[in-house]
């Protein structure tokens, strides 16, 4: 699992975001060996239960893509935030 911390001004207050990036099987018909897809997915760092408060809604070929998509969301949500209050 590759994970990045990341500290933003995101749900109306400072949060302590980690992105992780998450390998998961993808069954080829024919091929008895499964090939690895990646997700993202963004938690708050202080939940003990990790759970997500997004996930990218499409699967990558890389962890590198995933992990990119991920800090991607987060920079349009900090966007957003600054945007709102400015």
């Amino acid at each position: 699992m590759y994970e990045e911390k990341v500290s933003a001004l995101a749900y109306g207050g400072l949060v302590s975001l980690k992105i992780t990036v998450l390998a998961l099987p993808s069954p080829v018909k024919g091929i008895p060996v499964s090939s690895l897809v990646y997700r993202a997915e963004a938690y708050d760092e202080e939940d003990r239960f990790r759970e997500p408060k997004w996930t990218c809604p499409h699967r990558h070929d890389s962890a590198q893509a995933a992990h990119e998509c991920g800090l991607e969301w987060l920079s349009g949500e900090v966007d957003q935030v600054s945007r709102a209050e400015g």
